[in-house]
């Protein structure tokens, strides 16, 4: 229940903030890319400890191995689809920080 209070309650929220900051400052007033900046790269680091991290309700690598080393394979690969999209969020949102600094400052 605590993955799922952190997904609806803090993650959500806190995704949507960052988005509307970054719009806000691309459309409007570029005073909110700092803030956006420092947002998302904040995000970036949590989705990438997510990805790794073994806990009750996070499946990251370390979970993928453990399920791997005592054949649960479809439990193994379910992990790892978690943690590759935690990647692949991670790496859009660094992309995004890298467009916003080129592009606007």
């Amino acid at each position: 229940y605590k993955r799922q209070i952190l997904n609806m309650v803090i993650f959500n929220p806190a995704a949507l903030f960052v988005f509307y900051k970054g719009y806000r400052g691309v459309c409007a007033e570029t005073s909110n890319l700092k803030i956006y900046k420092i947002a998302q790269g904040v995000l970036c680091v949590v989705w990438l400890v997510l990805s790794i991290i073994s806990s009750r309700g996070i499946n990251g690598f370390i979970r993928a191995s453990e399920l791997f080393g005592i054949n649960l394979i479809f439990q193994g690969l379910l992990s790892l689809v978690e943690s590759v999209l935690y990647l692949c969020v991670c790496g859009l949102g660094a992309f995004c920080i890298y467009k916003v600094q080129v592009e606007y400052e």
